[in-house]
């Protein structure tokens, strides 16, 4: 599945193994399992056989008879100490040749004015023939899902791998062959640009598919929160939620407690929680604002609001009541970063003058903040 972009920070691409075993014919596609020995009879068969079949026929058949051209498969080859893999990389250049060759001969902007409709008629019925094709494909694949064997390696990646071509392959599709756009806007298409596949098929649509608890696994593996890995599995197709499976979580926790119905890692315990200094052999004192001063512009109806000031280097709060231009920045997530404080209104010394130079070095230009003599927070 390395056809598709990887982040800097990214985990390494999900290995697929390559199992050269069954090959497509270019007969009937549906029947196929029934010429190579498959008579109904998967329950009976081994992982090794089903996976032999969904990948020479799910996978590599399928990227056959969308090309319509017969491609060398050694050439998604890629030797590993732990055995061949499958490396889609080929794919892109092949989507290429297809493009060049298929799509803009007859819709490509330097062409498009002489093109006969019955041509252009003839290449939008070909997209809907090989839209309806991968839907046979994701329903062939939903069959194997279903199998005792399912869950069983290599069954899991290998099925994963056919969804994620079903989801490029249909994006190509829209993307290059509309007919509410009469051209293409770009040349080189890049078939690994995610943000242009649209939604064919998700992990939502079988949240119990071996696919899908195996992009769950490893997303948890990989230090993302249950909840997390649900809602991504939930909310996109399977290349997404394949790409956001590769990268590391921005804010690592520990998530051991955490469920696909919530997560609770970053919840406050308020009788065990402590105010953080900026390093933990800190013990500087508090720094508070005036709590009557704050009371009695609450009780106006007004919003108090904190400004920073130094005397002599030592942080003072003082308490204004905000107006419509009162410049100022807020902190969210303070609890969780362990600026909280249950006890009372205030925040150890080295806090506060953190906060205070953190601020400072990131006012934007020309912001009203940067006029101000003190710095404003709340």
């Amino acid at each position: 599945m390395d056809h598709l972009p990887e982040a800097a920070t990214a985990f390494a691409h999900v290995r697929v193994p390559f199992v050269d075993e069954i090959t497509f014919d270019a007969g009937h596609f549906v029947s196929f399992p029934h010429r190579v020995g498959f008579n109904n009879d998967f329950a009976a068969r081994s992982v090794g056989d089903i996976a032999a079949l969904a990948q020479g026929w799910l996978y590599f058949g399928t990227l056959q008879v969308f090309l319509g051209v017969n491609f060398d498969r050694n050439e998604f080859r890629a030797s590993h100490p732990d055995g061949d893999h499958v490396s889609s990389r080929p794919l892109r250049q092949l989507l290429t040749s297809w493009l060049l060759t298929k799509v803009i001969p007859i819709l490509g902007p330097e062409v498009v004015t002489k093109t006969s409709r019955s041509s252009a008629l003839e290449l939008y019925q070909s997209k809907k023939s090989m839209l309806e094709l991968l839907e046979t494909v994701l329903k062939e694949t939903d069959a194997l899902e279903v199998q005792p064997q399912a869950s069983s390696d290599p069954l899991p990646v290998i099925l994963l791998s056919v969804r994620v071509l079903v989801a490029t392959l249909s994006g190509v599709l829209e993307e290059t062959i509309s007919q509410s756009n009469f051209s293409l806007l770009e040349h080189n298409y890049n078939p690994g640009a995610i943000e242009k596949l649209r939604f064919m098929d998700g992990p939502s649509k079988m949240p119990k598919a071996a696919t899908a608890n195996f992009l769950s696994n490893e997303m948890i593996a990989n230090g993302w929160c249950p909840f997390m890995a649900c809602k991504v599995l939930s909310s996109y197709n399977y290349v997404v939620a394949y790409y956001i499976s590769r990268l590391r979580p921005y804010n690592p926790a520990n998530h051991d407690l955490c469920s696909e119905n919530g997560c609770v890692a970053y919840n406050v315990d308020m009788s065990r929680y402590h105010s953080k200094h900026v390093s933990p052999d800190c013990d500087c004192s508090h720094v508070a604002p005036d709590a009557e001063q704050v009371r009695s512009i609450i009780r106006e109806g007004g919003i108090p609001i904190i400004s920073i000031t130094f005397d002599e280097q030592e942080p003072k709060l003082n308490v204004i009541k905000m107006t419509n231009k009162t410049p100022y920045i807020t902190f969210s997530h303070i609890w969780s970063d362990g600026l909280g404080n249950p006890a009372a209104n205030s925040l150890p010394r080295c806090q506060i003058t953190k906060l205070a130079k953190y601020i400072k070095e990131r006012r934007p230009p020309n912001s009203p903040l940067s006029k101000e003599s003190s710095i404003w927070g709340i």
